[in-house]
């Protein structure tokens, strides 16, 4: 899954006070995070999780940096717009 350009884009948009599209971007991100979990389906992986040890520490690794980079794009946009 490719982050990178929604990323760029998202900030793009936010300089450019093209929330709407902003916005679009970082739904875009979940919608792909989500798509990620369907294709994973971590459920079935948790159910022998024993032989599936190495899978779902990729899973979860992979999750939380989603979770990070959204985090962040959100809190750095909020700081900049407190200033």
């Amino acid at each position: 899954m490719e982050f990178y350009g929604n990323i760029s884009r998202y900030v793009e948009y936010f300089d450019s006070f093209m929330v709407q599209k902003a916005i679009e971007e970082i739904l875009d991100i979940i919608s792909k995070a989500n798509k990620y979990i369907d294709i994973v389906e971590p459920w079935k992986l948790f159910k022998e999780k024993e032989k599936n040890k190495e899978d779902l520490g990729i899973f979860i690794y992979t999750l939380l940096n989603i979770i990070r980079i959204v985090r962040n794009i959100i809190k750095s946009n909020n700081a900049r717009n407190i200033k």
